[in-house]
């Protein structure tokens, strides 16, 4: 008799484990990376996007993931386009709000005692230039803190903030059928 027609096979080829050198290299880049995620650093003008994307890179240069499992969970080509475009509109973002190189502009262009009135009007003209310009999820990444900041330096009043922001998300989304689509130039 085959003592093997009673034994039953235990082992699961569908879930491997992966190597050790994968796990160890795994870890060290999520230890690596956290405390920049967790931990705002002046000197770090990549902020917490930043740091998972570069966490990202590490990990597919390791080879702790492969490019095919990358791009399977990303989907479309054109999906990565987008997050390599957003990723590079907060670093000049986060770049501009560290240097303050917007606040002179934002003093000219809404000084104090401004009537409300005029702050739409300048708004809605400065986010369909940006949003012609870039996309509109960048637009309001950049504009929304700095007009909400801008606005609780001169204290207004706050009836005026929902109307405020939603002029500009609406003229974001307006604004965006004035530009070319970033899909064709790349």
């Amino acid at each position: 008799m085959d003592n093997n027609t009673n034994s039953t096979d235990t082992t699961n080829t569908s879930t491997s484990t992966p190597p050790t050198y994968k796990v160890v290299l795994g870890c060290l880049t999520f230890f690596l990376i956290l405390p920049f995620v967790l931990i705002p650093f002046n000197h770090f003008p990549l902020g917490s996007i930043g740091a998972v994307l570069v966490g990202a890179f590490l990990m597919v240069v390791t080879t702790v993931i492969s490019q095919t499992e990358v791009y399977t969970v990303i989907g479309d080509e054109n999906n990565l386009k987008t997050i390599v475009l957003l990723w590079g509109m907060m670093v000049i973002s986060s770049y501009f709000e560290r240097e303050r190189l917007i606040d002179q502009l934002l003093n000219k262009l809404f000084p104090n005692r401004l009537a409300f009135h005029w702050w739409l009007i300048r708004l809605s003209i400065i986010d369909s230039i940006s949003v012609a310009l870039f996309t509109n999820d960048v637009s309001c990444v950049i504009l929304t803190p700095l007009i909400l900041n801008k606005w609780i330096d001169q204290k207004r009043e706050k009836r005026e903030l929902n109307t405020l922001l939603l002029a500009l998300a609406t003229q974001a989304n307006i604004g965006k059928l004035n530009r070319i689509d970033y899909y064709d130039v790349w």
